[in-house]
């Protein structure tokens, strides 16, 4: 198969883990990520500065996070989305006017706030909040008028919010 052919292959099992999701059946959800992933690092074997495959890499990792994250197994999804974080960001690092990667990068943020946040860890949920708002920032500073970029920073900032009141800070 050609690396192209393996990113499709990668995002077809990802939409797939998706589905099975959201029907429920998470443990098929967990195998289908698993093959997404696998089939993209082939393709990232084959040319490793393919960012389409890194892409579906990094969406498989960040699912599989999700999963464990909503199993309440914090320590494996925390680090699922520290993985995600660094693939992110190594292309805002090559692409840093890329919105695309300005918002996984963000995603990514949020979601290890997100986790922070439920253990109790506040300090360290707005950290990654506040970071991922300044991600978002710059993705709306590349088209202040893109309205998807308006909403996203928002959350962001309602992420620090909520950071703010679990640790006491809003009145």
């Amino acid at each position: 198969m050609r690396p192209s052919d393996l990113v499709n292959y990668s995002r077809a099992l990802k939409i797939l883990g998706i589905v099975r999701s959201n029907q429920g059946r998470y443990q098929e959800a967990v195998t289908l990520y698993g093959l997404s992933s696998k089939k993209s690092g082939l393709a990232i074997d084959m040319e490793s500065e393919n960012g389409d495959a890194w892409f579906e890499l990094a969406q498989a990792v960040y699912y599989l996070g999700e999963l464990e994250f909503f199993a309440k197994q914090y320590d494996r999804s925390d680090k699922k989305w520290k993985y995600y974080l660094l693939i992110s960001q190594k292309f805002t690092t090559k692409f840093p006017n890329d919105a695309k990667w300005l918002l996984e990068e963000s995603f990514a943020l949020n979601s290890l706030g997100s986790s922070a946040l439920r253990q109790g860890r506040a300090d360290a949920a707005l950290r990654f909040f506040q970071q991922s708002v300044e991600m978002k920032r710059r993705v709306l500073g590349l088209d202040p008028t893109n309205l998807k970029y308006r909403y996203e920073w928002r959350d962001s900032r309602s992420w620090v919010i909520s950071a703010l009141e679990a640790k006491g800070n809003l009145p």
